[in-house]
């Protein structure tokens, strides 16, 4: 677990500044209600959506080609216990050979908590231009497309055309995107024109 958290606190400048954005919107939002929730409610989002599911399943995300099922096991336990840090519980009852790892889970929420407030702290323009981007490997960038494509519609639907955020606006951000990227076999143009009509 610790080369886990040392792994995505040494990741955290990798992570695309649109995640980011997305983090600290949702911390400042939150603040604003229910201000002792910031942290659980980003790491429901970073982690959750993100670091976990690559941790456990990583032949998912062309990580590692094959996991046995005692790797899957010892991962999903990884990912258990990250997930507990991050949402600042600590194992009970109902997973009682999880109780001895209760001492690690206290230690490291605030390492971690530190992680998502470097998440929510957005970069200068400056900064911005000097960050380093991994490499994509064509399989995984072909398969970040075919969600994308796929749940076009579930996306769209949950974009309010109106919101913005630092000055522009996210919507029209994403369909510009969209504009320049190849449509891929069988993908039907009426939902691009669907789309075009909601705004």
């Amino acid at each position: 677990c610790d080369m886990f958290l040392q792994a995505i606190r040494n990741s955290v400048h990798f992570c695309p500044v649109y995640i980011r954005r997305i983090c600290r919107m949702l911390s400042t939002e939150v603040f604003c209600r229910y201000p002792n929730s910031i942290f659980k409610v980003v790491g429901g989002y970073y982690m959750l959506r993100f670091i976990i599911p690559a941790i456990t399943s990583p032949n998912q995300f062309n990580i590692v080609d094959d996991v046995s099922e005692d790797e899957r096991r010892a991962l999903v336990l990884i990912g258990k216990v990250l997930m507990n840090i991050s949402n600042r519980v600590e194992f009970g009852a109902k997973e009682f050979y999880m109780l001895p790892l209760n001492p690690f889970v206290m230690d490291h929420m605030q390492a971690l908590q530190d992680i998502f407030d470097d998440i929510c702290s957005l970069p200068d323009e400056a900064q911005l231009e000097r960050i380093e981007v991994p490499e994509l490997d064509d399989q995984l960038l072909e398969k970040l497309l075919n969600v994308v494509w796929t749940n076009l519609g579930r996306i769209f639907e949950q974009i309010n055309p109106d919101l913005e955020f630092g000055g522009r606006n996210l919507y029209d951000e994403f369909a510009q995107v969209l504009s320049v990227i190849e449509i891929p076999e069988g993908f039907e143009p009426s939902l691009l024109k669907k789309i075009a009509k909601k705004k």
